[in-house]
């Protein structure tokens, strides 16, 4: 359906609008990714504008609080204490919130991979939508009227869901399970067995520098701080690979790197 749009407009895409067939068909092929999600999503009045607010207030009384609270998880604050602190409501309050928000299947939570309900501290939020998690995110711009604003945002609002694509890229290509490993200040947005009980890491970057060597030797070092031995690395850097990066994944015996081609990964995904 997104077939004639570039891989970086395609990745834009489904960060923002998620794969939902019905949310593409509202886009104009003629637009770019951008370009759509001012027109379509960001502005004032446009098809997909009011579409979470319609959402929400089909079930939720007590608007402001929620949407306070999805505020903060959508700008980042994704750990319970965070939570608290960044909304500024009692611990008490927040916790009743989110498991409400939880039981209406607005927000997710998660735990380092293959590691259940244990250490509380070890509990992420996210919201479970793509547009609703866009919304928020940019909750202001929204609500001031300034789509530009929200567009100017947008490799910012696409890290996390760079990584998620790539997670999901992952399990299409070495099957089995996957998901992102963090402990106290240790964090990879990738970690996953593979469908033959292999198990490999990854990091992602959708913008900014190059993958460099010293991508390399941080997601070595981190991999080692991991519970489980990681066989392969893998570095999804969109905007490519230096030469010495490249030198620095030739050099490394073992256990070996794979340097992803944002391209390539996106054409495997069509």
């Amino acid at each position: 359906m997104l077939s004639g749009f570039s891989p970086e407009d395609r990745a834009i895409l489904y960060g923002v609008l998620g794969g939902l067939p019905g949310r593409f068909a509202l886009l104009d092929p003629r637009l770019s990714a951008r370009e759509n999600i001012l027109q379509k999503v960001a502005a004032p009045g446009s098809a997909l504008y009011s579409e979470t607010e319609y959402y929400l207030y089909d079930r939720m009384r007590e608007t402001q609080l929620y949407y306070r609270l999805l505020y903060t998880i959508a700008r980042g604050a994704v750990r319970m204490r965070d939570i608290v602190e960044y909304s500024g409501q009692p611990s008490a309050t927040v916790n009743i919130y989110l498991n409400r928000l939880l039981a209406m299947h607005v927000i997710t939570k998660s735990y380092p991979f293959l590691e259940g309900p244990g250490d509380s501290r070890h509990t992420h939020y996210s919201i479970s939508d793509h547009l609703t998690a866009f919304y928020f995110y940019n909750f202001s711009a929204i609500k001031l009227g300034q789509p530009e604003a929200a567009v100017q945002a947008l490799d910012a609002f696409m890290e996390p869901m760079f990584s998620q694509l790539c997670r999901e890229y992952l399990k299409y290509k070495v099957g089995g399970e996957v998901g992102a490993w963090w402990c106290r200040n240790n964090a990879l947005p990738i970690t996953g067995c593979a469908g033959d009980g292999s198990r490999y890491a990854g990091l992602t970057r959708w913008c900014g520098k190059a993958g460099d060597a010293d991508d390399v030797e941080f997601l070595r070092g981190t991999g080692r701080k991991m519970p489980e031995d990681n066989g392969l690395y893998y570095l999804f850097v969109k905007p490519g690979y230096t030469k010495e990066c490249e030198a620095a994944v030739q050099a490394q015996q073992y256990p070996p790197f794979r340097l992803i081609d944002f391209e390539t990964m996106m054409r495997e995904l069509s």
